[in-house]
């Protein structure tokens, strides 16, 4: 069958009302500006949103995924084992859960104070200078991602490597992990 007929069934399906009744994506952030950008530019829809932290958010029914992009980087070597701790709350078995955060390979750019090191390799800082200053931000292993996730997922795709280089007048490279996991 080609893509456009299966495209064209789904379609038909979508327009008699299939997974109409059904909160297929839930949005959350702490920024209450990143959520009030998003419902205006959807007016008229009710979207399934909040203004919370993750490391205390309390679902109403486990998730059949979860999506974390650049969020588990928020905070201290105590918060990352939060997220991973809370990811697994909030995720049904077989679960999927897709992450992508600094890695510890990043150059770090702006004025900063190392806060913490862990034995995994990862470590902290806390930004002096720049947009973030102030703001504590992890930056992950490739040994503390598999060791975060041990206990309760099976890898689904090994943790990928990018290294973006810095356009000047900026040197360095800023570095960052994707991983899928399954919860088991």
């Amino acid at each position: 069958m080609s893509t456009s007929t299966i495209g064209a069934r789904w379609d038909d399906e979508y327009r008699h009302g299939r997974y109409q009744d059904e909160a297929r994506l839930r949005g959350l952030d702490l920024s209450g500006e990143a959520i009030r950008q998003l419902i205006e530019r959807r007016p008229g829809q009710s979207l399934p949103v909040a203004v919370a932290d993750f490391r205390s958010y309390e679902g109403e029914r486990p998730f059949a995924y979860l999506v974390a992009i650049q969020v588990f980087q928020h905070g201290h070597d105590d918060d990352a084992a939060c997220y991973f701790t809370r990811a697994a709350a909030a995720l049904r078995s077989g679960g999927l859960f897709f992450l992508r955060v600094n890695s510890s390979a990043t150059q770090v750019y702006h004025r900063n104070t190392v806060l913490e090191r862990n034995t995994f390799g990862g470590f902290t800082v806390r930004y002096d200078a720049g947009p973030k200053a102030g703001l504590p931000v992890h930056f992950y292993s490739r040994d503390e991602l598999l060791a975060r996730a041990r206990d309760a997922f099976e890898l689904v795709m090994e943790p990928r490597h990018e290294v973006i280089h810095r356009a000047p007048p900026q040197t360095g490279s800023w570095a960052q992990w994707e991983v899928i996991w399954r919860k088991t």
